[in-house]
């Protein structure tokens, strides 16, 4: 459920379209086929219904949840949309601080997530070079 959640929050920010978040979500629910997944399935295509139903699925009803699980996901998802060079810098640290809300709320003060809220910041001040070795760092965060 980890890495279904991370490609929903990847989509429902705008770094990819919703195929690989409705193919990742059919595959799980095929493997697993409990509640959750079905209810997921049948709202896949209204990203705010779908948003509700995970902030209430990890709020209340998940039992286990495996931070790193979700974290490598995330990151992976992130680096490909950043290598993508679908928009530019300043538009993906947008994306990235909005993403950060939506990321289980004991896992947004901790790396490699906190780093996303803050690594555009040094745009401000004309320095890109440190913002991309921020983003960089955080998506090699899982890698080791």
């Amino acid at each position: 459920m980890e890495e279904v959640y991370a490609e929903f929050l990847l989509w429902f920010h705008g770094f990819h379209a919703n195929e690989r978040y409705e193919a990742l979500l059919h595959q799980t629910f095929l493997n697993r086929n409990d509640d959750i997944l079905l209810d997921l399935e049948e709202c896949s295509s209204h990203a705010l219904d779908t948003r509700g139903r995970f902030m209430r699925y990890w709020d209340y009803e998940c039992s286990v949840f495996n931070p790193d699980r979700f974290g490598k996901a995330l990151m992976d998802g992130l680096k490909a949309a950043y290598k993508a060079n679908t928009f530019c810098i300043e538009e993906f640290g947008r994306r990235c601080r909005r993403l950060c809300w939506d990321i289980p709320f004991d896992l947004q003060g901790t790396e490699p997530f906190l780093t996303l809220s803050y690594a555009d910041e040094c745009l401000s001040w004309d320095d890109e070079e440190q913002t991309r070795s921020l983003y960089e760092s955080a998506f090699a965060f899982y890698d080791s």
